[in-house]
């Protein structure tokens, strides 16, 4: 309940409207858990990224905003 956690403190806790998380796109486990969380895919970051070796790597942007926050824990 880490991420659920973090979710309600910043908008309940605040006037936090949208939350945004950057994640590599081949990290199948957490796009998982994060669209399971409501986040949604908003754009890629081409070659924003670097892996240890110093590759660098498009990082995906995901997005939540207060209403589907506020609705998803209606259900």
């Amino acid at each position: 309940p880490f991420l659920e956690d973090i979710m309600q403190l910043a908008f309940e806790g605040g006037p936090t409207r949208r939350l945004w998380l950057r994640v590599l796109p081949d990290n199948l486990r957490a796009l998982h858990v994060y669209r399971k969380h409501g986040f949604k895919d908003d754009k890629v970051l081409p070659r924003a990224g670097r892996r240890p070796d110093g590759v660098m790597v498009d990082l995906l942007v995901m997005g939540i905003n207060y209403e589907d926050w506020a609705e998803s824990r209606m259900v």
